[in-house]
C-alpha cells in the first residue's frame, strides 16, 4: 500500500501521541521530558486551528506527522508559523521527513504563511542538518535555554522564507 499524506483527524490521536512520546524521555528532538497523555492531542488540534496539521500513513499505520502553529497570535504575524514534525523512529532515513515538509510548505503557503520557523535543540544534530539541507538558515541561539537528562542545551532558531 502506498504512502498517503492527509489532514490529521481525531482518529489519529493515539498514533500521533505515541510518535511524539517516543522522543520524550531520551531524545533531544522533543522539548518534553515525560510522556504526554492522549488528551494532549486535543490541545494540539486546537492550537493548529487554521494551520496545517497532517499525518503520513502507510499500510494503515501513521508513520509521522507535521504541523504548523501560529508564531504569535497578533494578526500582523500570521505570515509566520512555527513548524514541528516527528516520524516513527522506524520510518526515519527514508525521505518521509522531506515529503512532510514539502506538504507543510505548500499548505502553509496556501494559507498566506511565507515564513517558517523551527526551534531545534543544539543536541539534535540530525535535525539541525535536516533543516539546513532544506533551506532553513540559523537566525539565532538561546544559550542554555533548556536542560534535559542533566545536560544543558541551546535552542537554535531557524527560518525558511517561502518564495511567493
Amino acid at each position: 500500500m502506498g504512502l498517503e499524506i492527509r489532514p490529521a483527524s481525531d482518529s489519529d490521536a493515539a498514533a500521533v501521541m505515541a510518535i511524539l512520546n517516543s522522543y520524550a524521555l531520551e531524545s533531544f528532538a522533543s522539548f518534553y521530558d515525560h510522556e504526554l497523555p492522549l488528551e494532549s492531542f486535543a490541545g494540539l488540534s486546537r492550537a493548529m486551528e487554521g494551520y496545517p496539521f497532517w499525518v503520513a500513513e502507510q499500510d494503515g499505520r501513521v508513520k509521522g506527522f507535521c504541523l504548523a502553529r501560529p508564531y504569535h497570535p497578533g494578526a500582523p504575524m500570521r505570515r509566520t508559523a512555527m513548524v514541528t514534525y516527528f516520524l516513527d523512529p522506524a520510518a526515519r532515513g527514508r525521505g518521509l521527513g522531506s515529503k512532510l515538509l514539502a506538504v507543510l510548505e505548500m499548505e502553509a503557503g496556501a494559507r498566506g504563511v511565507d515564513n517558517l520557523l523551527a526551534e531545534v535543540s543544539s543536541e539534535n544534530g540530525e535535525s539541525l542538518s535536516f533543516h539546513l539541507r532544506r533551506g532553513f538558515v540559523e537566525r539565532g541561539r538561546l544559550l542554555k535555554a533548556g536542560r534535559k537528562n542533566g545536560r544543558d542545551f541551546d535552542v537554535v532558531l531557524m527560518q525558511k522564507h517561502l518564495a511567493p
